[in-house]
């Protein structure tokens, strides 16, 4: 038998969570950070100076400024169906404490702090939340100088219908909390 290149591209072996899962208890990604996005894997950058000064000061705006039935937490894995992927965004904003895995339908808000994975941050993430009806996606950039904070709001199919920026000196209120004011710093 005579194998014959067509000249095609081959497709991506695309994975399920069962399987990345599967992956992770046989030590697939032993020492490195890794997410699960549309069925593909991709390496997380490791952490800079101003994306951890940046996370260290939000963590603590978050937990000071949401109410008690809120529930927010960092770089944990989110549940977004079986072929979506697994995506750990920086952080997590909830309607309700936090008693396990966090589902699409649990979350209030979800915030990426984004340097080197902005491209993805603002394609692959964005589709994925808002096909999952995440009601609100905040992309902090940190790229930009100073650092401006990117809003999506509306989900709409694999899109948002609202995006606005904000600068320095904005004050911005999550929808689920619109008592709480954030001024961007």
């Amino acid at each position: 038998m005579t194998l014959m290149h067509t000249g095609e591209m081959p497709e991506k072996f695309r994975i399920t969570a069962a399987l990345y899962h599967q992956m992770f208890e046989l030590g697939a990604f032993e020492g490195k950070r890794v997410e699960l996005l549309e069925g593909e894997i991709f390496e997380m950058s490791p952490m800079l100076d101003p994306h951890i000064a940046s996370l260290a000061r939000l963590t603590r705006e978050l937990v000071l400024k949401l109410p008690p039935h809120a529930g927010v937490v960092s770089q944990v894995p989110i549940v977004l169906g079986e072929n979506e992927g697994e995506p750990e965004p920086d952080f997590v904003v909830t309607r309700a404490p936090i008693t396990g895995k966090i589902k699409a339908v649990d979350i209030a808000l979800l915030l990426e702090l984004s340097d080197s994975t902005l491209r993805r941050d603002r394609t692959v993430k964005v589709r994925l939340y808002a096909r999952a009806k995440i009601p609100e996606y905040w992309i902090i950039n940190l790229n930009t100088d100073p650092t401006t904070l990117e809003v999506y709001r509306e989900p709409d199919g694999d899109e948002y219908l609202e995006r606005k920026v904000y600068k320095v000196g904005q004050d911005v209120a999550p929808l689920e909390f619109p008592e709480i004011l954030i001024r961007w710093w």
